[in-house]
């Protein structure tokens, strides 16, 4: 499911598209854009593949990709 939402549904695409058109034509509104994605999407379909992950290993916890500071988060 996390696979399918970020790389079949153009979530991976859309970023590379707003990368390229950044070393394109210098747009830096694009990084906003990117933010967005990678925020709502990317992030959240990493947690689901973290917590797969740690449910076939036995780990305890919770895990989850690190926020940067564009995400809500410290980094």
């Amino acid at each position: 499911m996390a696979a399918s939402q970020v790389l079949t549904s153009g979530t991976f695409q859309g970023v590379v598209d707003q990368l390229t058109d950044i070393s394109n034509t210098g747009n830096l509104a694009d990084i906003a854009t990117i933010n967005a994605n990678r925020c709502a999407n990317v992030l959240p379909a990493i947690d689901v593949y973290f917590a797969a992950v740690a449910q076939a290993t036995g780990a305890q916890g919770v895990y989850q990709a690190i926020r940067p500071a564009a995400c809500g988060g410290t980094r």
